[in-house]
């Protein structure tokens, strides 16, 4: 950048509202992530020993029909969440 002079304007305004052209692919990394936080959330709760257990005790506590089949209904849906 040697012998150029930065404009200082043009890049605070940049910065602090960004650009339309780069906004669609913002979005899709955000749902990326979101989606593999909740991947890996459900995968933990699955594949880990004993992952499903404190879903299972919360389901005890709140008096949901058939606790341990809902544990693992509920543990694999978290791990294949839309979030589109």
């Amino acid at each position: 950048m040697e012998g150029q002079e930065v404009d200082w304007r043009q890049l605070v305004h940049y910065a602090l509202l960004g650009s339309s052209d780069l906004e669609q692919y913002a979005i899709l990394l955000v749902r990326v992530s979101i989606g593999l936080f909740f991947a890996v959330s459900g995968a933990n709760k699955l594949f880990v020993a004993g992952g499903t257990k404190p879903v299972y005790e919360t389901l005890v506590k709140a008096k949901v029909p058939f606790p341990q089949q809902t544990a693992y209904f509920v543990s694999g849906s978290s791990s294949f969440a839309d979030p589109w």
